[in-house]
C-alpha cells in the first residue's frame, strides 16, 4: 500500500524558502535598478510592478530549488536538506514564477 506521507509536500519548508526568496528578489531588483553603472532606466509607475515581479520570481526559485539555490556548489561538502515536493508545490512555484516574470517584463 502506498504511503501518502511520502508524496506529500513539506509546505512549511516551501513557505519559508519562498519568504526568503521574496526578500532576495527585492534586493536583487533594487540592485538592478538603482546601480548607476549597470542599472537601466524605468518609468516611475513601473517600479512597484517590477519589485513585485522580482520578489515573486525570487520566491518561486527559492521554493522550487530550496537549499540547492543558496548552497550552490558547496553541496559536495554540505549535503542540502531537500524538502519533499508534490505536484501541487511544484506547480505553485512555477505559476508564481511565471506571474512574477510577467510582471517584470510586462510594464516597460
Amino acid at each position: 500500500m502506498p504511503n501518502p506521507e511520502k508524496n506529500a509536500a513539506d509546505w512549511l519548508a516551501w513557505s519559508l524558502q519562498f519568504l526568503l526568496g521574496i526578500v532576495a528578489g527585492v534586493i536583487v531588483g533594487a540592485v538592478l535598478i538603482f546601480r548607476t553603472r549597470v542599472g537601466f532606466s524605468m518609468q516611475a509607475g513601473s517600479l512597484a510592478a517590477f519589485f513585485c515581479g522580482g520578489s515573486l520570481v525570487g520566491g518561486a526559485l527559492a521554493s522550487y530549488y530550496g537549499d540547492r539555490l543558496w548552497l550552490g556548489h558547496s553541496t559536495r561538502v554540505i549535503a542540502p536538506n531537500s524538502f519533499r515536493h508534490s505536484s501541487a508545490s511544484r506547480m505553485a512555484s512555477m505559476v508564481t514564477g511565471s506571474a512574477g516574470a510577467a510582471l517584470v517584463v510586462g510594464p516597460s
